[in-house]
């Protein structure tokens, strides 16, 4: 409670200055929070810089993809196909995915990428849907407005799943799960954003 409240009126204080202020930190919340710009860093490199929000939307690379963000964006390793009327066609998990991407995608070869995408960007579907990601629920965390679902792939991958409060999902269920396109992230072999 207290660091929250000290983090307002540091932000308070902060915003009626006249001048750049330099704030360092581990705590990407209250960098998040606090910030006009971040720069994220790696063992003393900058990794990016932009605005809270770009850099949670628009991650350069695997390392700002798994650091922002909270729970953890998903990063799953896939198999990269062919990309063809808009969409990037991999395989998850031994399923075949179409999956809307950015158009950047097509300038790929075959060969092995990331995909990530938030826990909040995924809808539950009903099992006779297209291209879905399917899983299992293994652990449910109610958060109050919203619930996080642990699932595992069958080939054992993890995926964790934001819905409202709700949706109701039991342990044991099995989840058929659509990315949102605008929130489909693409990490070529060396770990940096695919997009244009």
């Amino acid at each position: 409670e207290l660091r929250h409240s000290m983090r307002g009126q540091i932000k308070g204080v902060l915003s009626n200055l006249s001048k750049a202020t330099v704030i360092v930190t581990h705590d990407q919340i209250e960098a998040m929070t606090m910030a006009d710009r971040i720069a994220i860093m790696r063992d003393g490199l900058i990794e990016q810089v932009g605005s809270p929000h770009d850099v949670f939307a628009k991650p350069a690379n695997l390392f700002v993809a798994s650091f922002i963000g909270t729970p953890q964006m998903n990063l799953i390793e896939a198999q990269f196909k062919g990309y063809s009327n808009g969409k990037a066609k991999v395989v998850f998990d031994e399923q075949d995915v179409d999956l809307s991407v950015n158009p950047a995608v097509a300038t790929l070869k075959p060969g092995k990428l990331t995909v990530g995408i938030r826990p909040r960007a995924f809808s539950v579907v009903p099992s006779d849907t297209r291209d879905t990601i399917d899983a299992v629920a293994e652990l449910i965390e109610p958060m109050g407005a919203e619930t996080l679902i642990h699932a595992r792939t069958r080939t054992g991958s993890d995926i964790r799943v934001v819905v409202p409060r709700d949706k109701r999902v039991k342990t044991g269920e099995a989840l058929h799960l659509v990315p949102d396109a605008a929130q489909t992230h693409v990490f070529a072999d060396d770990g940096k954003a695919v997009r244009a």
